[in-house]
């Protein structure tokens, strides 16, 4: 057993990778999770006149890129950023981000943590 609590990966008797149960494999994503937080954020759309929105979709943003889901578009995918995700949809709507958690802070590698540009303010 390491430091951290986990087992070492096991190999069997021809030195192939023993497959992770269930449990195994979930306390490895939670470690993860836990270490690289994630910030959730809706996307919406405004009226023309500015007077009404509508919520076009979600997303979950992590350090190093975003998952949306925007049902109403028809876009659904990965992304670099949620700010690449407002550019895409700016050429048929004006689109806007809400964050709903912090936005995760983004960096190179684990060694130099880069906070990101703030999300663009509503109104």
């Amino acid at each position: 057993m390491r430091a951290d609590r986990r087992p070492l990966p096991e190999l069997d008797e021809h030195g192939e990778l023993v497959p992770l149960n269930a449990d195994q494999a979930l306390d490895i994503v939670a470690e993860w999770a836990a270490n690289y937080p994630t910030g959730r954020f809706v996307v919406v759309g405004m009226a023309e006149d500015g007077w009404d929105a509508q919520v076009l979709g979600w997303g979950l943003a992590q350090p190093d890129q975003v998952q949306v889901h925007l049902p109403g578009t028809g876009v659904t995918g990965s992304f670099s950023s949620a700010e690449q995700v407002i550019r895409l949809l700016s050429h048929t709507v004006d689109a806007r981000l809400i964050w709903v958690d912090d936005e995760p802070v983004r960096w190179d590698d684990d060694d130099s943590p880069e906070e990101t540009a703030p999300p663009p303010a509503l109104g």
